[in-house]
């Protein structure tokens, strides 16, 4: 035979021997049912993907592993797969077929029960960590026998239980209610078995009256909506319930679990999928690991637990998952700029001190009254004694009236006094700017702390979730054998300390929200629902690729710094303030100094008419009329010092003011240089404690890997995990920091725009041009992109 024909034998021969072998698996449940626990097309997929490329897959039809909710029906189904002689593998996917198929003596096929309840309790064949029975093998969460039921009489404070169990399970599982009589003594608890019988509503009134809460069990044959209508007639009946079916039970209704069951499907589906590889490729099904770990956590149904009247202790539920979560107050969504334009609308310090702008505008209308002309009407009646009588002069009985009219011709104190409280109107106006800016950076200010805080309260929510996956881990360990009880301690030491900080961390974000409802002013037990800004968001003048050219190099840099500090000397209300304070003290000083020389000139005119005279001395052809015109001017004089002693104390004042106003513009200055390089630090540090977190949190993955396979100690795992949560915290605190920087840079500038107005950056880069021009420096190359031609 050539060499070429005995090559092409030979590969055929490897074509034949690589060939995928077929095989067929029989899917067993219970019956028909519109809910699975353990769901037949994930578990048929899973296999596929691990076997397809060693194996020919295929299922068995479902009517010929779809029992009828009987115990025969289930059994005849299980022997009938097994006297097929097509079928090779049976997977048990229902609660009452796991627990039949567990009773049996002999297995004729490998057969692996996949759903359990307690293998303890149901009596299931263990030795060691495997079944110890030929051609079997089953996946159970093995716990703490009554773990679940002492944590619902601590978790509600009630020791009387309704069980809510099928018959079927019941049937098929006749020990049943010896182990119900034996928890009740071991754990101080009562039970009332009560038979799932008939219609939600007919299960839930027999129940009895003095029954104080429910534990439900898997409920295989109710449909969602039968589930919701019993968790309904349950919350009627104000019974707190517990649900062995997992995290599905609880958000249709059912008010809490510990079980990870319904979570647990893809982890299920995949450890029945390897057992059967490892069936196939010669292990015996008695030697597979029976027993997987799946995560306890408190899961609650806030809505219910309402709805019923029951709320649970901070401790039982501070890492728990909560379902239809229900605040105790509103909350109103804000971006932070709304918060801000919000805050300036409403905060009171703010409408305060728009009152005294009001004031000061009404002192100057005040002022201003005194330069208009005066007038007023008077009458008189007079009746004197006889002995007073004069006649035609002085009657027994007359009635007067006079008109009088004044007008200031020139008096420097009155018009000192207008221009004085005009001055003092603009210093108000000045301080309630100056109060607008300081209550638009409190409300920025108190948004970010929120979510700060916020995100601080996630992290170390998640930090305990760590912590208690790795304190699961530490517990596995411990079952195989490769580590000490010192491990769980130690985890169960690090989750008290994780459970601490997370209330103080609570504790913070309730302050935080509290702080920003008073700023925002908003009504009673309503709080603020923050949104996480996008940096750029916020930042429409740094996030230009404009900035960029403006301080790439330390001309440019040195000008950039030049301009922002004369904006913010320009923008300055504290600085306008001091004008209006020096134009006040001018002008005390010039009227002081004006009263030595310039008098005070009134234009005065009077208008009388006698009414009526009657009585002794009373003549009718005396004249009735009188009038009289007149200027008088006066002059005071300063012979008591009191003049020259003001005039000179003004002078000092004058001096004292213009320093003030030299010392706060250099605070000024000073604030906004920092400010400017604070937020040139803090701004690139978002990207690298990203960096930081991310590698942080990579590292936390590779050392756990290596602390469950037994390569580095619990001491190596702490310090990877507080590494992570150190880095996860300051990656989150970079990003406020640096948005905190820029908010006290625009308040150093006297400038919010850039927050409140997205289209504020075309003006400012305007103005900067202009400077830059100004000061010599090209600008040609400061234009926009052909991409961002929309922002000219």
């Amino acid at each position: 035979m050539s060499i070429t024909k005995f090559t092409c034998v030979c590969l055929l021969m490897v074509s034949f021997g690589l060939q995928a072998k077929d095989i067929r698996v029989a899917i067993i449940k219970d019956g028909p049912t519109q809910k699975e626990f353990l769901s037949e097309s994930v578990v048929q997929q899973e296999i596929v993907d691990l076997l397809g490329s060693e194996f020919s897959v295929s299922f068995v039809d479902s009517n010929k592993t779809t029992a009828n909710w009987t115990l025969a029906g289930i059994n005849r189904v299980i022997d009938e797969n097994y006297r097929d002689p097509n079928v090779d593998i049976l997977v048990t996917i229902g609660v009452v077929s796991s627990n039949e198929v567990a009773t049996r003596k002999r297995f004729p096929k490998p057969t692996i029960a996949a759903v359990t309840i307690d293998p303890v309790a149901q009596s299931f064949p263990i030795e060691g960590n495997r079944s110890g029975k030929n051609n079997f093998t089953y996946i159970a969460d093995v716990k703490e026998p009554g773990i679940e039921v002492t944590f619902f009489r601590d978790f509600v404070g009630q020791s009387k239980f309704a069980v809510l169990i099928e018959p079927l399970l019941a049937e098929s599982w006749p020990e049943f209610s010896v182990l119900l009589e034996t928890a009740a003594k071991n754990y101080n608890v009562e039970f009332i078995q009560v038979p799932v019988k008939g219609s939600p509503g007919q299960v839930v009134d027999a129940i009895p009256a003095d029954a104080e809460a429910v534990l439900v069990g898997p409920l295989a044959q109710y449909s969602r909506s039968q589930v919701r209508t019993l968790a309904n007639r349950l919350i009627d009946r104000k019974l707190p319930s517990y649900t062995f079916a997992g995290e599905i039970a609880v958000e249709d209704g059912l008010m809490v679990t510990t079980s990870q069951m319904s979570q647990a499907q893809g982890q299920m589906s995949r450890r029945v999928a390897i057992n059967i590889q490892r069936i196939l490729l010669g292990t015996n099904a008695s030697e597979l690991t029976v027993n997987m770990q799946f995560n306890s956590r408190v899961i609650y149904n806030q809505a219910t637990g309402l709805a019923i009247g029951f709320a649970p202790r901070w401790d039982d539920v501070i890492d728990a998952k909560i379902i239809n979560e229900e605040e105790f107050v509103n909350r109103r969504a804000f971006t932070v700029q709304e918060a801000v334009k919000f805050s300036l609308q409403n905060n009171l310090n703010l409408q305060v001190a728009s009152f005294d702008v009001e004031l000061a505008k009404k002192d100057v209308d005040i002022a201003r009254s005194n330069l208009y002309p005066s007038m007023s009407l008077s009458a008189a009646y007079n009746q004197i004694n006889e002995e007073q009588v004069i006649p035609g002069a002085n009657p027994e009985k007359r009635s007067d009236a006079q008109l009088n009219f004044s007008q200031l011709i020139y008096a420097d104190s009155a018009w000192a006094n207008f221009e004085i409280n005009e001055a003092l109107k603009n210093n108000q106006l000045s301080l309630y700017q100056s109060q607008v800016l300081d209550t638009a950076q409190q409300a920025a200010t108190a948004y970010l702390n929120l979510l700060r805080a916020k995100a601080d309260e996630e992290i170390r929510r998640a930090n305990l979730e760590v912590t208690r996956k790795n304190l699961d881990l530490a517990e596995n360990r411990l079952r195989v054998g490769s580590s000490g009880k010192s491990d769980i301690l130690r985890w169960k030491s690090q989750q008290a300390i994780d459970r601490k900080n997370l209330f103080a961390s609570e504790a913070n974000r309730r302050n935080a929200e509290l702080e920003l409802a008073r700023v925002m002013n908003l009504e009673k037990d309503v709080l603020v629902d923050a949104r996480q800004p996008e940096v750029s968001d916020l930042l429409s003048i740094l996030s230009d690729e404009r900035f960029e050219k403006f301080v790439g190099n330390q001309i440019h840099w040195q000008a950039f710094q030049e301009f922002y500090k004369l904006e913010a000397l320009k923008n300055s209300p504290e600085l306008k303030s001091f004008e209006s304070l020096l134009e006040v003290n001018q002008r005390e000083l010039l009227t002081n100094q004006r009263g030595n020389y310039i008098p005070d000139v009134n234009f005065v005119a009077q208008a009388g008419r006698n009414i009526d005279q009657s009585g002794l001395g009373a003549v009718s052809d005396v004249e009735k009329n009188t009038w009289s015109v007149g200027v008088q001017a006066s002059l005071s004089f300063d012979l008591s010092g009191q003049r020259r002693n003001t005039i000179s104390r003004k002078q000092i004042e004058t001096k004292q003011i213009q320093l003030r106003q030299k010392a706060t513009a250099q605070q000024i200055l000073t604030n906004t240089g920092q400010a400017l390089f604070n937020v040139g630090s803090s701004y690139p540090s978002i990207e690298l404690s990203h960096a930081s977190a991310e590698a942080a949190m990579e590292s936390l993955t590779l050392v756990r890997s290596a602390y469950a396979n037994g390569k580095v100690s619990i001491s190596d795992l702490l310090d990877a995990q507080n590494n992570a949560l150190s880095a996860r915290l300051l990656a989150a605190d970079a990003e406020y920091a640096f948005l905190q920087d820029y908010i006290r840079l625009m308040r150093a500038a006297g400038d919010f725009k850039p927050l409140l107005d997205g289209q504020y950056s075309n003006e400012w880069f305007d103005r900067l041009i202009q400077f830059f021009r100004t000061r010599g420096i090209a600008t040609s190359s400061f234009q926009p992109t052909q991409s961002n031609n929309n922002i000219q």
